[in-house]
């Protein structure tokens, strides 16, 4: 989902594609209204079953091949799990199929006339990386033993199918043997998807989207200055719009006795960029660090080279374009200079009240995210002429 709302919101305007977003959104809502009932009726240890089977019907009615591809790539991991002999070489290549297949989709997405022939592969980007998470953990000896019925409930949790989080196995195993209902986790957990609902429809969608695009139309304002204010616009459509859908999928987790990760925590306070990607989409911001960032450092012993990686990574997770390319390459630098800066002491902010230094600091991260849309826009523009 997260794909779909930077291709059209987050870097363009509200299409068709976008609706259709939207409309796929209120079914989910309404999936899991009616998996909460029937959660609640079934016993103790049917439970997380009949939301496996939940899950299942709801992405058969939307995209059979979601569900078909969502079972295969679990399978292949649940079976490198049981070999015995070479298990690193099948597990090596089930993680290889399982980027390329990911990486191949995201190419074809560009592809509209593919995209509206149903070809969706609803929360790939999640479940890819369960997957790969998994994979790494049982190579790692973390993970001792998989449970196919066990790995299904994992893979098949309806609350974090469009939207995440990326969820450990370990915790959510830890889950399962903690869960329990109380009547307090109810209200709070409601009053969070109300929260969550406000946000997504009213802030985003109207306040943020819809008024303040029709707002700015009445201002005669171009160049790079309109790409800069839109590209804010968008920061924050996108940032409200997704810590929306991640109240609403904690939410009802937390009702059905689940805690699972936090995904956004006060982002646009981060005093650095480094921050800033501790803060944002936590749960793929992490996995990259622990599967990308902390392996490469380790091996090469070059800092620099495991950040442009990890920063590729995402921008990559994303969308397989030039752009994102672009992308990951400017957030990357980023860090970098960031790293340069933290080693050069510059005195005269050091002398600045420590507020001062802190809105600084702030306002300067944020206008480095904001700046990737504009600088882009204009370099591929350049060498489109070339």
């Amino acid at each position: 989902m997260e794909d779909w709302f930077l291709q059209n919101g987050f870097y363009g305007n509200l299409n068709m594609h976008e609706l259709a977003v939207n409309n796929l959104s209120l079914f989910f809502f309404l999936g899991l209204c009616i998996t909460t009932i029937i959660y609640f009726i079934l016993p103790q240890r049917w439970k997380l079953d009949g939301v496996a089977v939940c899950t299942g019907l709801f992405l058969w009615t939307i995209s059979p091949l979601s569900l078909t591809w969502i079972l295969i790539s679990t399978l292949m991991t649940w079976y490198a799990s049981k070999i015995k002999t070479s298990q690193t070489k099948y597990m090596v290549i089930i993680t290889s199929l399982l980027c390329f297949v990911f990486l191949l989709y995201q190419f074809v997405e560009n592809d509209t006339h593919l995209v509206s022939q149903s070809i969706i592969l609803i929360g790939i980007g999640y479940y890819t990386c369960r997957n790969i998470h998994v994979l790494i953990e049982l190579y790692k000896g973390t993970i001792s033993s998989l449970s196919l019925r066990q790995y299904l409930h994992y893979q098949l949790f309806l609350p974090v199918i469009l939207n995440g989080p990326i969820h450990r196995y370990h915790h959510f195993v830890r889950q399962c043997q903690r869960c329990h209902y109380s009547w307090g986790n109810t209200f709070d957990s409601t009053e969070r998807i109300l929260y969550g609902s406000f946000k997504v429809i009213f802030i985003g969608s109207y306040l943020l989207s819809a008024k303040f695009k029709y707002l700015l139309n009445n201002y005669e304002i171009s160049g790079f200055f309109l790409q800069f204010v839109l590209s804010m616009d968008d920061w924050l459509i996108l940032y409200v719009v997704f810590s929306g859908y991640m109240d609403i999928a904690l939410g009802f987790a937390k009702i059905w006795g689940f805690s699972l990760e936090e995904n956004f925590n006060s982002p646009f306070l981060a005093r650095n960029l480094i921050d800033f990607w501790q803060r944002w989409h936590i749960s793929l911001s992490s996995w990259c660090k622990d599967y990308i960032y902390t392996p490469v450092i380790a091996h090469s012993r070059n800092g620099i080279l495991a950040a442009f990686l990890a920063m590729m990574a995402i921008a990559l997770w994303h969308n397989v374009s030039l752009y994102y390319f672009l992308w990951g390459l400017y957030q990357g630098l980023g860090i970098i200079l960031f790293r340069a800066y933290q080693k050069t002491n510059f005195v005269p902010l050091q002398k600045l009240p420590n507020f001062i230094n802190k809105f600084i600091a702030q306002v300067t991260t944020f206008t480095w995210l904001v700046s990737a849309k504009p600088i882009i826009q204009i370099l591929l523009l350049k060498l489109k002429h070339i």
